[in-house]
């Protein structure tokens, strides 16, 4: 789905600049209603920003932001194609119009679009992630008036931080957890179904009392527990969308890799 929304921006944002070096789109998304997959509905704070390659580092020329909801399908092979984007209004009607789009999330959409710390942290990885595909030779990037922001190695480096896969015959869940840079960052397996991204996450019970971690990622809702924390990862928990558990073993970080390659 992150492909599809950033093809979008690309394509339809990127009009609205002058060719520049590199166009690299930066979707914020806060939630995601997939209850129509003929019609889901993505909203959040959308970015394009354009930078200049000189040596070894991306020089930001221009970018802007473009809050709203994109509409998609799913397609019968999996993927997701963008049908159409309501975006707030510039100028008087920004307030009444962002009101409208949004719904019960405006106050949501509030914070996010007002999060400069965490936006920057995820424009850093998107710069990254389109640096490592595109085979760009940048090492940093650097706004007007700042210092050079150095970039992420690629996604080989990320430190693996364990993972379970349902073993009862029932799912065939994968669930890896990485850390980029700091940053937690999940990868669920579902089927052809690859979720990937930074997560929410709280804490939540089953009804015979078990605890285990929810998470979404991608607008899509799942959850696990380790039976030893700290340890190794040899056995668990997962929780699948439906909120049925599946007992769960620990997931190799040869087999997490080949999961996380699917995702470039």
């Amino acid at each position: 789905m992150i492909k599809s929304i950033s093809t979008y921006i690309c394509n339809e944002f990127g009009k609205n600049y002058d060719t520049g070096d590199v166009g690299i789109p930066c979707p914020n998304i806060l939630d995601v209603d997939s209850t129509d997959t003929s019609d889901i509905k993505a909203y959040g704070d959308y970015w394009y920003n354009t930078y200049s390659l000189k040596g070894d580092i991306l020089f930001s020329e221009a970018g802007g932001s473009y809050p709203g909801c994109i509409h998609l399908k799913q397609l019968e092979d999996g993927s997701y194609e963008v049908t159409g984007f309501d975006q707030v209004e510039d100028g008087t009607n920004y307030e009444e119009s962002a009101k409208k789009i949004f719904g019960d999330f405006y106050d949501s959409f509030l914070d996010l679009s007002s999060d400069t710390e965490a936006r920057e942290v995820l424009r850093a990885k998107y710069i990254s992630d389109f640096v490592n595909e595109k085979g760009i030779p940048a090492t940093k990037y650097q706004d007007y008036g700042w210092d050079p922001v150095e970039l992420n190695a690629e996604q080989g480096g990320n430190e693996y931080m364990g993972g379970l896969y349902a073993a009862d015959g029932e799912s065939d869940i994968n669930i890896a957890l990485y850390r980029s840079e700091g940053t937690p960052i999940v990868i669920v397996q579902e089927g052809e179904n690859i979720y990937y991204g930074e997560f929410t996450s709280e804490d939540a019970k089953l009804d015979d009392g078990t605890e285990y971690v929810k998470i979404t990622v991608e607008g899509k809702t799942f959850g696990y527990s380790f039976d030893n924390p700290g340890e190794e990862y040899s056995s668990g928990l997962i929780v699948d969308q439906d909120g049925k558990p599946h007992t769960a073993k620990g997931l190799d970080k040869s087999v997490a890799d080949e999961i996380k390659d699917l995702t470039k």
